[in-house]
């Protein structure tokens, strides 16, 4: 313990949650996704691809790339649009002017995982 007297304390919640929680001055650093707010300073802290999730007898596991447009034609599995990567895989397919057709939205990442497991769908 370099800093016996700083105590560090974590909490996790969806980006809006982040957000109020620095705005009143509960903590005093958020990290989050998606976020943009006038009242807050703003930095990149890390970036991370958009993957596609697809079971293991999927014809795209044998790829090695896939484009956008692909993912169209499959059952697409998404979180819920409370969540930051609901967003995230929005964005990505309006500024690949690639049309979006949701097949279900989960409110767990685990649970997506388990759909895209038994075959039902692929996410990202």
């Amino acid at each position: 313990a370099s800093h016996p007297r700083v105590e560090v304390s974590v909490r996790t919640g969806h980006s809006e949650d982040v957000v109020e929680l620095v705005l009143r001055d509960d903590v005093q650093l958020g990290l989050g996704r998606a976020i943009n707010h006038p009242d807050l300073d703003l930095r990149p802290f890390h970036r991370e691809e958009l993957v596609l999730v697809c079971a293991p007898d999927h014809p795209f596991v044998r790829r090695k790339s896939v484009a956008l447009a692909e993912v169209t034609n499959e059952k697409l599995i998404m979180f819920d649009r409370t969540s930051s990567y609901y967003e995230i895989t929005q964005s990505a397919f309006v500024s690949s002017g690639v049309r979006l057709r949701r097949f279900m939205e989960m409110d767990s990442i685990e649970a997506a995982k388990k759909m895209v497991e038994r075959g039902l769908g692929v996410a990202l």
